[in-house]
């Protein structure tokens, strides 16, 4: 599957989840009933075009259901790539509900694929059992087959306990060779053996969640470089989309400076 190859300078708006003031995401089985507006993605695109963004990846739960399409064609008109939705909940791994949770993820990555977007990024299981793994497979196999007949491509992400080691993320790569892509976020994993189970995986990203953790309002800078250096090791082409937006008390930076200076760290990188 041939996708656009984006601009590498991306956000995800959860950076900006305080800002557009959305609390009440959509669910399996219960549609929330708050969500952004096309006025406040016309505001974000006036705060992002200053600082070079230029590709989004957009939170399901951010977009009403009736206006997925209209507000994607407009922020396209703005000048932004819209690369990825972020489908964020469902769990395929479920013991009971996994069959209903597919179904509605089918629903967003048919959205996403009528609005436009390029990728879609799934959840590959919450449920923290090893054993439901081939559960998974046959959700995914299904969702990746719906998605080539729609021209849109699945990524998953090293993210919930199912996937917090690298032996699963190796599962799943595995399973499916390039029918499926890695969303790599830097910011999931921690511990001891951070950056050595980040290596392990790092081959596979075609996305990048540059997810920076702040103390006392400023980034922490090693921590952040040392994981945008795995990105560089392996030739990493694809798009850094910043996801921690940090709005701060009196006096510290504001949640726009806070992007910026992410964006000014990964600037290197592109």
């Amino acid at each position: 599957m041939q996708v656009s190859r984006p601009r590498r300078l991306s956000l995800s708006t959860w950076a900006v989840h305080s800002w557009l003031g959305v609390h009440a995401p959509d669910s399996p089985g219960q549609a929330g009933p708050e969500s952004a507006d096309v006025a406040s993605f016309r505001a974000l695109a006036e705060h992002l075009q200053p600082l070079g963004i230029e590709t989004l990846e957009v939170c399901h739960f951010h977009l009403p259901r009736a206006q997925v399409t209209e507000i994607a064609a407009g922020l396209r008109a703005d000048g932004f790539q819209t690369y990825q939705l972020l489908i964020d909940d469902g769990d395929l791994a479920h013991p009971t509900d996994s069959a209903r949770d597919a179904a509605w993820m089918t629903g967003w990555l048919e959205r996403a694929a009528e609005a436009g977007f390029a990728r879609v990024r799934v959840i590959a299981g919450k449920t923290p059992d090893p054993e439901r793994l081939p559960q998974v497979v046959t959700h995914l196999d299904a969702l990746c087959a719906r998605a080539t007949e729609l021209g849109v491509r699945v990524v998953f992400e090293n993210w919930y306990p199912l996937m917090a080691t690298p032996d699963a993320v190796l599962h799943i790569a595995r399973e499916f060779g390039d029918r499926i892509g890695l969303c790599f976020d830097f910011g999931n994993w921690g511990g001891p053996t951070k950056y050595a189970d980040l290596g392990q995986i790092v081959h596979l990203a075609e996305s990048c969640h540059a997810k920076c953790q702040f103390q006392d309002g400023q980034p922490d800078e090693a921590d952040f470089g040392r994981c945008l250096e795995l990105t560089r090791e392996v030739g990493f082409d694809g798009p850094y989309t910043l996801v921690h937006g940090e709005a701060h008390r009196p006096g510290e930076p504001t949640l726009w400076e806070s992007i910026r200076a992410q964006a000014d760290l990964v600037r290197p990188y592109l």
